[in-house]
């Protein structure tokens, strides 16, 4: 029906039919707007959110280039976002690093799998170490795929990881060149620590054997085993220090000589809670001490019983050693010896020449004269 042949009623209610439609699209245009508008002070709210973080975020599209970077990212490498955006990897990284970061966005890309790694970054003539997370982000609109990269600088941590790594290392190797193992125990549990050495000590496996006290016990030789025990215990009860020499038997059967000391912790009750010690292995130590006591002992066999009266002074002719028969001779005991001087048992004519004798040993190792010493009883006899 054309307009003209439509009634004025009819006419009103389609017009007030189109003002309701006029009326429906302009609200749901303000409700569009509106919605715009509301969309994008959330995508706002969340890069303000992401921005606010010190980790790095960094989304990059299947052809690996970047399609958001937060302002810690663009921070850390040094660029503007604008420089970043619709760039890759390749652009800013050497090649080597930037062919690994690839193939593992990649394997995101093709497994859904989270990627969790410490990977280093150069930039520039820097080296940087981050910690960093890679997964899957689809667009459910879209279908695209993202990753979604979450990083944290970790390059201080490396650097103090690295230093107590070679601070092991040297302190490793000064307990292998000393033959000095240290140790630490929780005494509630008995549980230890061994340092590498005890273990190469202790002839044990390291990754074998998990050392407890009672493991150690077993180590200590059957004749020493009673005094370690009561010195660790005397120990544990704040009475005294725990230091010992005993033996050890290592697991092939070699018998070797220890020095042990520790201290132990209290807590504010006085209650024993970690002890902490040394071990050294002091049997090559103990030989030479031996050997030393042995020929200490010869020498001091043939000192005393030599038929010739023998006497060893300082550079001052203070008397340190004489032998049985030099007692004998002068009538003086070895402790009055000691208080005495070459000047105290030889002639007035001998002593004026001490210095010059003395300087020929300095010089020749050895001096001979013929003089007349001095008794006790004033009498001399001839002596070289």
């Amino acid at each position: 029906m054309k307009d003209e042949d439509k009634t004025k009623p009819e006419l009103i209610s389609e017009l007030k039919h189109l003002r309701l439609r006029v009326d429906e699209i302009a609200k749901m245009k303000g409700e569009s707007k509106q919605s715009g508008k509301r969309l994008d002070q959330t995508r706002k709210f969340y890069e303000n959110i992401l921005n606010s973080m010190d980790d790095l975020v960094i989304v990059k599209d299947m052809l690996h280039r970047w399609v958001f970077l937060n302002d810690a990212a663009c921070k850390f490498w040094g660029f503007t976002r604008e420089e970043l955006i619709g760039k890759s990897d390749y652009d800013i990284f050497p090649k080597e690093e930037a062919d690994v970061y690839w193939e593992k966005d990649n394997k995101v890309f093709e497994t859904n799998e989270v990627d969790l790694n410490e990977e280093s970054q150069t930039i520039g003539a820097e080296r940087h170490f981050l910690s960093t997370k890679k997964s899957l982000y689809r667009d459910i609109r879209t279908g695209n795929k993202y990753v979604v990269a979450i990083g944290r600088d970790i390059t201080e941590r490396k650097s103090v990881e690295e230093g107590l790594k070679n601070s092991e290392a040297v302190l490793a190797r000064a307990e292998q060149i000393a033959h000095l193992g240290s140790w630490e125990m929780d005494v509630a549990t008995g549980e230890l620590f061994w340092s590498q050495e005890i273990y190469r000590m202790f002839g044990a496996d390291q990754e074998e054997m998990s050392p407890t006290y009672e493991l150690v016990l077993r180590f200590i030789h059957p004749g020493d085993k009673e005094a370690v025990v009561r010195s660790h215990n005397k120990a544990l009860a704040g009475k005294t220090p725990h230091s010992i020499k005993h033996r050890i038997v290592r697991s092939d059967g070699e018998i070797r000589t220890v020095h042990e000391c520790a201290i132990v912790t209290f807590d504010e009750t006085g209650k024993p809670v970690r002890m902490v010690g040394t071990v050294q292995d002091i049997t090559e130590q103990e030989v030479i001490q031996e050997a030393l006591r042995e020929s200490e002992e010869k020498y001091r066999t043939l000192f005393d019983n030599a038929a010739d009266a023998i006497v060893i002074s300082d550079e001052k002719g203070n008397f340190l050693e004489v032998n049985r028969v030099a007692c004998e001779r002068f009538g003086y005991s070895k402790e009055e010896f000691t208080h005495m001087t070459s000047a105290d048992i030889n002639v007035s004519e001998y002593i004026d020449n001490i210095p010059e004798r003395i300087k020929q040993i300095k010089e020749k190792g050895q001096a001979f004269s013929e003089t007349q010493a001095v008794r006790r009883d004033g009498t001399t006899f001839p002596t070289e």
